[in-house]
């Protein structure tokens, strides 16, 4: 899917123009059309290690549990390396489909245990030992 937009900035003739395909703004004045283009951060997003989960709600197992055993599998199996940083709290919760209070839970045991570091402001990374 391809979101594009227009947005006029003033009297000048100035525009800006965001184009989804190159997650960039185009600004641009009058006919002379300069180009400025401004890179918009990119979230990182579950991806791969999204893949790897697999939740079972019927099971007697605590889906805290299940996703910290989960987790902890692919930081074992080497899925995540050392220094990686995982996917942001709201972005595992939404994507795995459990409350972000669920994911704190599960990521908050790893730290605890010393596979992860969380920093605040930063993220949460693979731990290097």
């Amino acid at each position: 899917m391809c979101l594009s937009g227009r947005i006029e900035l003033g009297p000048a003739n100035l525009y800006a123009n965001w184009t989804e395909d190159h997650n960039q703004f185009a600004l641009a004045s009058g006919p002379i059309r300069r180009n400025l283009f401004l890179t918009r951060p990119m979230k990182h997003t579950a991806g791969a290690l999204l893949s790897a989960i697999r939740l079972d709600r019927g099971a007697r197992k605590n889906i805290s549990v299940q996703l910290y055993q989960a987790l902890r599998d692919v930081i074992l199996s080497g899925g995540l390396r050392a220094g990686e940083r995982l996917p942001a709290t709201r972005t595992l919760a939404k994507e795995t489909g459990v409350s972000r209070t669920t994911v704190i839970d599960a990521i908050d045991r790893l730290v605890s245990e010393g596979m992860l570091v969380a920093r605040v402001g930063a993220g949460t990374f693979v731990s290097d030992t």
